[in-house]
């Protein structure tokens, strides 16, 4: 499981309405797992990802 830097803020700012909730055994039977307050629950470190290039194509002009 992993926290994007902004989920982890909220996280921290928000820790006695923060709640996360996880899906677990999603291929068979799921069922939903809520944690209150993830970060005084769950142990967490930092881990830095360098994204790989995407080539996108973007419209240019207006749809007529």
């Amino acid at each position: 499981m992993r926290l994007t830097q902004k989920e982890y803020e909220q996280a921290q700012t928000y820790s006695h309405d923060y709640v996360l909730v996880v899906v677990l055994n999603l291929s068979e039977k799921p069922h939903l797992l809520s944690i209150a307050n993830p970060l005084k629950h769950l142990e967490f470190k930092a881990c830095e990802r360098k994204q790989k290039s995407i080539l996108e194509y973007h419209l240019i002009g207006q749809i007529k």
